[in-house]
């Protein structure tokens, strides 16, 4: 078992609530910071540790509907690791929530948010997932904005 395995067996993403109807394609977010890498002497695994764990697109998921017009309807949830400058250790992360209508290519409504971080992408991820299983349908007559939004003071 090589040490991407290792951390991912013992690190998994805590406290994901993933209601029906969501896939998850990629799954690299650990419930881990990036100081981990400081336990980790081997420099080629330090490497493949930050590849797959604190550097760019670590977490993707979809969930699929159908409108009463026979539409279908595509949420997708990405979810982007940045590293603050130099500072390996200092990250943060960009989510993206999307819908898409049939089989387009672009989406009809796409929010951003910036995590400062894991703990606040889950519960946004969380959100995100609830809205769109347990909200979307009642909201496709009004506002998206309103649905997908999430008061960030609220811990």
């Amino acid at each position: 078992m090589n040490i991407v395995q290792r951390l991912a067996l013992n690190h998994p993403l805590a406290f994901l609530q993933m209601p029906a109807g969501w896939a998850v394609v990629k799954n690299n977010f650990i419930d881990a910071d990036p100081n981990i890498l400081d336990r980790i002497d081997n420099p080629l695994e330090q490497m493949m540790v930050r590849a797959n764990f604190f550097d760019a697109d670590i977490f993707y998921a979809f969930s699929e509907c159908v409108t009463g017009e026979r539409s279908q309807i595509k949420a997708t949830i990405d979810v982007w690791c940045r590293p603050s400058g130099r500072d390996v250790s200092l990250v943060s992360y960009e989510l993206t929530f999307s819908l898409y209508k049939n089989k387009s290519k672009n989406s009809y409504f796409s929010t951003q948010q910036l995590a400062q971080d894991r703990h606040g992408a889950i519960r946004l991820i969380n959100h995100w997932m609830s809205s769109f299983s347990l909200k979307f349908v009642y909201a496709l007559d009004s506002d998206l904005v309103s649905c997908f939004s999430v008061d960030s003071s609220k811990g």
